[in-house]
């Protein structure tokens, strides 16, 4: 693939994602229709407001319960996990101990968990695992193309900018210094 091309491939994803994506409790962003250039391919329009918006922040309170053993990958071949999202919302549901979906103006919906609510699963992750979602719109079965590192209050669209994913995953790694790991997955079925 050419560099051009490449970045016009970001591009509309990123437009995409602006587009249609709407912020936590705020009013939705608007964009102007898209032209083209002539290739068949549309040219991002600038947006009429750009308001930032931050990854969730790290629990402010130890885990409630004890932490459980994290459980061993397999030597061979691709993990499978299995992730049931509760609602959509941000930081109240996501302390409530669910897995919420997040619509945050990123290149994709982030779906993220407490690392002691079940969002432990998204640092053992690995490229090639598949993961099964289920609620929210998001059903379906998805493989792990990419991962990378992020800061909680980072805005979540530069956090994502250049990953092509369906969805992210988020949680915070153990060492609770507002490090998230986020997780790429694409949709296969």
């Amino acid at each position: 693939m050419t560099l051009a091309r490449l970045l016009t491939t970001v591009a509309v994803s990123a437009a995409l994602a602006v587009g249609l994506g709407l912020l936590a409790g705020a009013a939705p962003q608007h964009t102007a229709p898209a032209a083209s250039d002539g290739t068949g391919i549309p040219t991002p329009q600038p947006t009429l407001t750009e308001t930032p918006v931050a990854l969730p922040e790290p629990a402010t309170t130890p885990p409630p319960q004890p932490q459980p053993e994290p459980v061993a990958l397999p030597d061979t071949g691709p993990a499978s996990w299995s992730i049931e999202i509760a609602t959509v919302g941000y930081q109240a549901e996501i302390d409530r101990c669910l897995w919420v979906r997040m619509n945050l103006g990123a290149a994709a919906p982030i779906v993220g968990a407490h690392n002691y609510c079940g969002g432990g699963d998204v640092l053992e992750m690995a490229l090639g695992d598949s993961v099964t979602l289920a609620g929210t719109g998001l059903d379906g079965l998805y493989l792990v193309t990419d991962t990378r590192d992020a800061h909680a209050g980072d805005n979540a669209a530069e956090a994502t900018a250049g990953l092509v994913a369906s969805v992210i995953l988020q949680s915070c790694y153990w060492q609770n210094d507002g490090t998230e790991r986020l997780v790429a997955l694409t949709r296969v079925g």
